[in-house]
């Protein structure tokens, strides 16, 4: 998965754009893109975590979830 893209967007993001849309007029038959088209791996963000908090981010663990 490290090196694998996706793209990211926060859910409160998403939140605010849904208030937008659903209360004011003119987004009827309107699509919106929320998402940069470009991806980022895994690697890439644990690389960003490391300028920002100068501590290397050596692997990403699958977090397992109870009852899965």
């Amino acid at each position: 998965m490290g090196n694998q893209g996706i793209a990211l967007i926060d859910s409160r993001d998403i939140a605010k754009v849904a208030f937008h849309v659903l209360t004011t007029v003119g987004h009827e038959n309107k699509a919106y893109h929320l998402s940069d088209p470009s991806a980022i791996s895994y690697s890439k963000i644990a690389d960003i975590h490391y300028s920002v908090i100068g501590k290397p981010v050596k692997q990403y663990m699958k977090i397992r979830r109870y009852g899965v």
